[in-house]
């Protein structure tokens, strides 16, 4: 009977501390799984780029898009046709050719200064390049309004790095080589042992049409991995040397591959020759960052305060602008705790600070402040001491040197007489 109560008391032990441990569990995972796939935490849309040379709009707007859903749980669909067409030169361009549809949707602006705005307001689709289209990309409204990558170019710590972007801030950018032989239909497996040089121009649109038509070169978004999937599922002509492979999400359609996914070799050269990258922070409009610090210096005796926001704000009521966005205020005595609204000079969005510094750092103020005023009535002291000392010893030397003067005034008499003396005693003689 005391067995089965002992063994009781431990389930329910064992129990609250499975739920407590869930239910405290911090939300940046660091243990590495040897499988993961990122579909079973967030819903993934599977793309389709058609003809269009828009891979690298697709796996840009699929790695943005999984960051924002896995750190903030919100489910935007990107606009791949605004972020191919929004920068491009060719919109209105420079010459004849760069206004040509065909060409066009081979082109692909600079992805990593690219803006981002909603396929419900950008649809993907062909769009003339004339001032109404125009207008409509310069006034769509966007939703990122800032970001940071995260570069994996550590080839010691890549694999592992990547690993743990995708479990907590989702898909990671990949450049592949996309050539069919390297490709096993039958397990959708990728290995591909040779590094090939792309070095092209595209400066005439003949140029751009046979790159597109020829090149292999590809853009994916990894979203998890397998480090037990079988080197034996990749070409039996071409196998990489050891197990495991990354998951990749493509932009062919959910025909293609295994629902819209395959799987490339940890050793496929170009992965390990490509910096792939994530998504390291993004700022959404509307968003507003800012930090409240303070420290106390004992120079000044005085407690420094500091605002610290990550864009330009409007000004702060009684704080000195630091820089473009650090704002500082010192203070001398306690005070209640109150809020400033911080409002952005960029698009308006707004957020609070509290300003709240304990009063145990003035009362270090205070007592920092009688150990300095004891130490300058000592110092003070000291200094007096000095002085009165100094007047002593001026004074005996001012004494000394009106002796030595009397003395000489004196000497000099005594030899003057001696001098007038002896010329009378001769002029008797």
């Amino acid at each position: 009977m005391r067995k089965k109560i002992l063994i009781s008391i431990f389930l329910v032990i064992t129990t609250f501390i499975s739920i407590f441990s869930t239910v405290y569990a911090t939300d940046e995972q660091t243990e590495i799984p040897s499988k993961y796939d990122l579909r079973n935490d967030i819903n993934i849309r599977i793309e389709n780029q058609g003809q269009r040379g828009w891979c690298s709009a697709f796996a840009m707007t699929k790695t943005f898009e999984t960051y924002i859903l896995k750190t903030r749980g919100i489910d935007y669909n990107l606009s791949e046709a605004y972020l191919s067409y929004s920068e491009a030169p060719y919109f209105g361009g420079d010459v004849e050719w760069k206004t040509d549809i065909t060409t066009a949707r081979a082109l692909v602006s600079n992805i990593l200064v690219g803006k981002y705005a909603l396929e419900k307001d950008i649809p993907n689709k062909d769009y003339e390049f004339n001032e109404t289209n125009k207008k409509k990309f310069e006034n769509a409204p966007t939703i990122i309004k800032d970001y940071d990558l995260e570069i994996f170019d550590k080839k010691d710590e890549k694999v592992d790095s990547i690993k743990k972007q995708i479990m907590n801030n989702g898909g990671v950018y990949l450049s592949m080589n996309a050539d069919i032989k390297w490709y096993n239909p039958s397990t959708n497996a990728i290995y591909c042992n040779e590094l090939k040089d792309e070095k092209v121009e595209l400066n005439t649109r003949e140029q751009v049409l046979k790159y597109v038509e020829e090149t292999t070169g590809h853009a994916v978004t990894i979203i998890g991995w397998d480090d037990k999937y079988s080197r034996n599922n990749f070409n039996s002509n071409c196998r990489p040397e050891n197990d495991g492979a990354w998951l990749i999400l493509n932009s062919w359609g959910a025909d293609w591959g295994n629902n819209g996914t395959a799987w490339v070799s940890y050793e496929d050269i170009n992965f390990l020759n490509s910096i792939p990258f994530g998504i390291k922070s993004v700022k959404l409009i509307g968003e507003l960052n800012a930090n409240f610090t303070y420290e106390f210096n004992k120079l000044s005796n005085t407690v420094i305060a500091k605002i610290v926001t990550d864009e330009k704000v409007e000004s702060i009521e009684g704080w000195k602008q630091y820089s473009e966005d650090t704002y500082n205020k010192e203070f001398t005595e306690y005070f209640e705790p109150y809020t400033i609204e911080l409002k952005s000079k960029i698009d308006g969005a707004t957020t609070k600070v509290e300003v709240n510094i304990p009063n145990e750092i003035f009362e270090e103020q205070k007592a920092n402040s009688e150990i300095g005023n004891k130490k300058a009535e000592q110092r003070e002291k000291e200094l007096e001491e000095l002085r009165s000392e100094k007047e002593r010893k001026d004074l005996f030397l001012h004494k000394l040197d009106m002796i030595i003067y009397v003395g000489i005034g004196v000497l000099i008499l005594v030899i003057v007489i001696f001098i007038f003396l002896s010329k009378n005693n001769k002029s008797k003689n």
